[in-house]
């Protein structure tokens, strides 16, 4: 048997048991404005999320030109088998400091490269938390709150999202999940 957990559907809650939650990067902030308070940075991304991609821009595009080495161990908490170090700096500009891998008494990787060009980081205050795409234009770190984008849940499911405009309205707060919204109940069901 399985319990219903705080008004979370039993398949959903299933689902989450099954997946590991991923790690997210690591980034020290050297900006003198700019704060994730409960947000974490989960990726970077060129171009513009959009479905077709589950929200993560271009994946055949890397923002950066460093290439890691290949890592010899990985896990369910990592699936890429390293961590990437980045900094923000002063004037906004993002930096790839190193890659920090797993594997056991492995040396971190430095790359100390500035990130160029236009992108979006990408941070969520939980592993499976709505998105919110802070961009980045030739490089440096558009303040402008009303120039981000993010996920908005539209209805009772983890999928249920849309692109919207602007920053989370919870941020930087932590972003409630799907299921800790009241929506109204599905009448249509038998």
């Amino acid at each position: 048997m399985i319990a219903k957990i705080q008004g979370v559907p039993p398949y959903d809650f299933c689902a989450t048991l099954s997946m590991t939650s991923q790690s997210s990067e690591q980034l020290t902030i050297e900006h003198p404005t700019f704060r994730l308070g409960d947000w974490r940075v989960y990726g970077v991304i060129r171009r513009e999320p959009t479905k077709e991609n589950h929200g993560w821009g271009d994946r055949e595009t890397r923002v950066y030109a460093a290439v890691p080495i290949d890592p010899q161990v990985q896990s369910s908490a990592n699936w890429k088998g390293y961590t990437e170090i980045y900094r923000l700096t002063q004037s906004g500009q993002l930096v790839l400091v190193r890659f920090d891998f797993d594997e056991w008494k492995r040396p971190p990787q430095l790359a100390n490269e500035t990130v160029l060009g236009d992108f979006y980081l990408v941070i969520k205050s939980g592993w499976s938390g709505p998105r919110t795409y802070v961009p980045f234009r030739e490089g440096a770190l558009v303040l402008e709150r009303t120039q981000w984008l993010h996920e908005a849940y539209v209805g009772n499911s983890p999928i249920a999202t849309e692109l919207r405009r602007g920053c989370h309205p919870e941020f930087p707060g932590a972003a409630r999940l799907w299921y800790q919204h009241d929506w109204p109940p599905d009448t249509d069901r038998s």
